[in-house]
């Protein structure tokens, strides 16, 4: 296990006396827990230390910043106003989201230009690299251990500054939109809904359900409702199809509920941190590989020229190397829920409302599903 230890900051000049700890102001405007022997177990614990940050911000009535680095690899802090939680980033986003990181400029006294900036270090999937842009952007050594001290004790000193982010910033632009290396069309649109066929009940049986686990297919419905026709359809070479009850199930049945057959075998999504496993028969150079994700991007697969594709939340799709790095980006409209190659599946929410009572009420619920082409520029 690689190293795993935090670090505590008080914001502010002015000395801290009323601590049980000792704190040295080496960067201006912040005292350090000074890092030692006596504080090593709380600063190599990350409940411990995070309570002690805590704690330090009520009793003493200040804004304080906690520092976390685990496993050599993944980075979280937190700023805590008078005892509460006012932001925190958790490497470990999936059960602890983040919350407040707008608010971090204001609260330790950056303009607004700041929260972009932020945003762009937090994207940064190099966790060495990250704690420098953070060191810079904070103005405080955040990595400090005794053995530095013991060496050089001006390693401690760190101020505020930009130098670091602009040429990361500048090596690290993605390409969008038009000026973007990968295009992206609207090849068709219908109204409707589409469902995962496993969990429908036009499948089930007194024995047990007739799990569908083929990939690219779905139940479509023209909205969702009790009762609503289902009709088995299939998404391949850029369009959705209509098939039959019989290709639908055809190689795909099983009355035992079998999660690996709904993996791609070319890749694994790790949530724990966000990480993509790649098999030996990856096309190269991802054959074999584990790659950290861009934060809150999920895995969604292979073009037909071995090129691998992320997605997030955000109707976004992107490009990545076998190092992480995003090459190209671009948006569509709707949630993607599928890729065939070439081709994305998207499908966007709506709601038909009525006017009850002066106020709008929910009727129906259908969606758009929306077919796009992915293309070299």
């Amino acid at each position: 296990m690689g190293t795993t230890y935090a670090s505590i900051h008080i914001l502010g000049s002015d000395p801290v006396i009323f601590s049980p700890y000792l704190f040295e102001s080496w960067s201006f405007g912040w005292q350090t827990m000074v890092p030692s022997e006596e504080t090593r177990t709380i600063l190599t614990n990350p409940e411990l230390s995070v309570k002690v940050a805590r704690k330090l911000s009520k009793d003493l009535k200040k804004t304080v910043l906690w520092y976390f680095l685990f496993d050599e690899d993944e980075i979280s802090f937190a700023l805590f106003v008078d005892g509460k939680q006012a932001a925190v980033y958790n490497y470990n986003h999936n059960y602890t989201p983040d919350k407040g990181l707008s608010k971090i400029p204001a609260l330790i006294g950056l303009g607004e230009s700041y929260r972009k900036r932020l945003a762009k270090i937090i994207a940064c999937t190099d966790a060495a690299l990250q704690t420098q842009l953070l060191e810079e952007y904070f103005g405080v050594k955040l990595l400090l251990f005794p053995e530095m001290l013991g060496e050089d004790p001006n390693c401690a000193v760190c101020s505020k500054s930009s130098t670091l982010f602009d040429q990361y910033d500048t090596e690290n632009r993605v390409p969008t939109g038009k000026k973007a290396p990968i295009q992206v069309r609207q090849v068709f649109e219908l109204d409707g809904v589409l469902s995962d066929a496993d969990w429908h009940k036009k499948y089930h049986q007194e024995e047990g359900y007739l799990w569908v686990f083929r990939k690219h297919y779905w139940l479509y419905a023209w909205e969702k409702a009790t009762g609503a026709k289902e009709t088995a359809m299939c998404f391949r070479d850029g369009k959705l199809s209509f098939i039959s009850d019989e290709e639908m199930l055809r190689d795909g049945a099983d009355k035992r509920y079998n999660e690996t057959r709904r993996k791609d075998p070319l890749f694994e999504q790790l949530f724990f941190p966000d990480r993509i496993q790649f098999s030996e028969s990856a096309p190269e150079p991802y054959s074999g590989i584990t790659l950290k994700l861009p934060r809150s991007f999920y895995g969604l697969g292979f073009d037909r020229k071995g090129r691998f594709f992320v997605f997030n939340e955000a109707n976004c799709f992107a490009l990545i190397n076998e190092n992480g790095k995003m090459l190209a980006k671009q948006h569509v409209k709707g949630d993607i829920i599928d890729h065939d190659g070439d081709y994305l599946l998207t499908w966007e929410e709506k709601w038909d409302t009525v006017n009850l009572n002066g106020k709008p009420f929910p009727k129906r619920w259908y969606g758009i599903i929306r077919g796009y082409q992915l293309f070299d520029k």
